[in-house]
């Protein structure tokens, strides 16, 4: 006899007893979810069996207590990432206490925001993929658009939410944003408002106190530019505003290293990143000798190496005022710059 026959029945009991004996339910759910939320179990799960499970789960994340409800998320964040057959009908529960744990007065452990982000996260791509699926909850049938707003939602109030204070938590929902963003940039049906909503949201945190965080926002952003000709599509405004802030925070940056605050690699990342986009945006929308290239990235990285290189100011001008007509050419010497600066 298989030895999950014998304890399953148990554990299962063990997760629907008294709140009087709640450590033996925490234990007993925990079991549970480390049982099936493993990948080898998609192919020899019975689905009786995942039914009781389910209904552990859904069960657990209605009760009153946080410290059931966090034994969940800590212990099944990978459940919609294994294929289970039917894992889908928990998504709304999921999502209701996932809602309610980012607007909580209370701050959950940095654990259980780390795999409720993970949950989220995982479930980013899910509506585009399966477009005609509907879930019951409640009486009603949610529907995929339904869910991808839900879930868009979700993530930016706990970008902005005080509940998420610690880098860590932080700088996955900076990717969880990014993926939100191409994962709508490469849809059938992209969301203008949501893409400039997340976009701003990383842009906000590019000059994070955090270097973990800001690191990873300029990691995303610079990500974004390789997605340049779907943003274009939209009708997004990113273009100028992106570089206007990275050649901001350049400035900013350059005044607090003169107090002796040199952040160094936010520096790099900044410069790497406003390179980036100059070159792929530059044919495109930068070749107006009064745009914004003349205006602001130039006179900002003039200042930067005046500041900090002053044996290249002088090459840099004369090369400068050689190519002022050309403006192709000045965007080869403005990557040059930065490239000399690395």
């Amino acid at each position: 006899m298989p030895v999950y026959k014998i304890f399953l029945p148990w554990l299962l009991e063990g997760s629907r007893i008294d709140e009087k004996r709640n450590r033996g339910r925490l234990l007993a759910s925990s079991c549970l979810c480390k049982m099936f939320c493993r990948r080898d179990i998609v192919y020899t799960a019975n689905l009786s069996l995942l039914a009781y499970f389910y209904r552990m789960v859904q069960q657990s994340l209605s009760t009153n207590h946080s410290s059931v409800k966090w034994n969940i998320i800590r212990n099944s964040s990978e459940i919609f990432t294994l294929g289970l057959p039917g894992v889908n009908i928990l998504i709304p529960h999921f999502l209701r206490e996932l809602t309610a744990l980012f607007t909580s007065k209370n701050a959950p452990p940095e654990n259980v925001l780390l795999r409720s982000v993970s949950i989220l996260a995982s479930l980013i791509c899910f509506p585009n993929h399966m477009r005609d699926v509907t879930i019951p909850y409640e009486g009603q049938q949610v529907t995929s658009d339904a869910l991808r707003n839900q879930l868009s939602s979700i993530l930016i109030d706990a970008f902005y939410s005080d509940v998420v204070a610690m880098p860590a938590v932080k700088t996955q929902l900076v990717y969880a944003l990014l993926l939100v963003i191409l994962d709508d940039l490469y849809s059938s049906n992209p969301r203008a408002s949501i893409v400039q909503q997340c976009i701003t949201a990383l842009m906000e945190t590019s000059q994070d106190t955090s270097d973990r965080v800001a690191r990873a926002s300029l990691d995303a952003l610079d990500t974004l530019a390789s997605a340049f000709p779907q943003l274009m599509a939209m009708g997004t405004e990113v273009v100028c505003p992106m570089v206007i802030l990275l050649s901001n925070n350049i400035v900013n940056l350059i005044k607090d290293a003169r107090s002796g605050n040199l952040r160094e690699e936010i520096v790099v990342a900044h410069l790497y990143c406003l390179l980036n986009w100059v070159l792929i945006a530059g044919t495109n929308l930068l070749l107006d000798s009064q745009t914004v290239l003349d205006k602001v990235c130039i006179e900002y990285l003039d200042q930067f190496i005046y500041e900090f290189f002053p044996s290249l100011t002088l090459y840099d001008t004369t090369c400068y005022h050689h190519y002022n007509d050309n403006t192709t050419q000045r965007l080869g010497l403005f990557g040059c710059r930065i490239c000399t600066l690395g």
